[in-house]
């Protein structure tokens, strides 16, 4: 258990260096780029996001709102209804690199990871994560963190791309070459620590007493709506942008 515990930490590592380094990339091209336009999308896709929210948990100014993963520019920067915390392993990093960004919103920037979230239980009305699941190290253990600060009424929105079991099975031999210290240069598997199928991401969220409200899994739409088995169909190796809606308590 040690080892596995060990192994899995390192791949974490692993996808934060990758990360930095994908990030100050991105950094190089925004401000060659137009950043006012790339600010005005950011503010568009928060407003999108928590609009989505808002149908499940209505967002006032004294809302609490903790986005866990909050990357350089995340929607907490962007929205502008709610008292707002942004948690991110990498926070000081972002606070140098992306200030030009996050001085625009009014969030609180955090160092912290998600599998220990610095705050006392039960405090915040609605979590966010955005992207951010299938990159910690123990994605159990962040649903259980964020199943714990939330209040009993508290809503959970989760942003995720899943993806094909096909997927999954070179996940799977990925993290079989990684134990043995096989590396290999695929920067998808290097910047993730995981690759959930929509059955096992909602088990996850089920286990650790979340109850969904609402999701959106195009793969299962396009399935249900009389797409084949081929692979052509279900595309096993492209990811699946999915959003859910959880609840803590009972349904609203």
């Amino acid at each position: 258990m040690k080892a596995l515990d060990s192994n899995r930490s390192t791949r974490w590592h692993l996808a934060q260096e990758c990360q930095q380094a994908n990030q100050l990339d991105k950094k190089s091209k925004l401000v060659r780029s137009d950043l006012k336009l790339f600010i005005l999308r950011r503010y568009q896709y928060a407003d999108e996001l928590f609009e989505t929210f808002s149908k499940f948990k209505k967002i006032t100014s004294t809302t609490k709102i903790l986005e866990v993963g909050s990357g350089p520019h995340g929607v907490s920067f962007f929205y502008p209804i709610g008292m707002k915390i942004a948690l991110d392993p990498l926070a000081s990093f972002y606070r140098k690199e992306f200030a030009f960004v996050q001085e625009r919103g009014n969030a609180i920037l955090l160092q912290g990871v998600g599998e220990k979230l610095p705050f006392f239980s039960k405090v915040f009305d609605c979590v966010v994560s955005d992207n951010v699941i299938d990159h910690t190290s123990d994605a159990q253990e962040v649903l259980s963190e964020i199943f714990r600060v939330l209040k009993d009424d508290g809503m959970f929105f989760l942003a995720i791309n899943l993806h094909h079991w096909v997927y999954s099975l070179f996940s799977f031999a990925f993290k079989v070459l990684f134990f043995f210290n096989i590396i290999l240069n695929f920067p998808n598997f290097r910047t993730h620590t995981y690759f959930f199928t929509p059955s096992r991401m909602k088990r996850m969220i089920k286990n650790e007493g979340f109850k969904i409200l609402f999701e959106d899994i195009p793969l299962q739409r396009d399935l249900s709506n009389g797409s084949s088995w081929r692979f052509d169909s279900f595309k096993p190796f492209n990811h699946v942008p999915s959003i859910f809606v959880c609840s803590k308590g009972h349904p609203y």
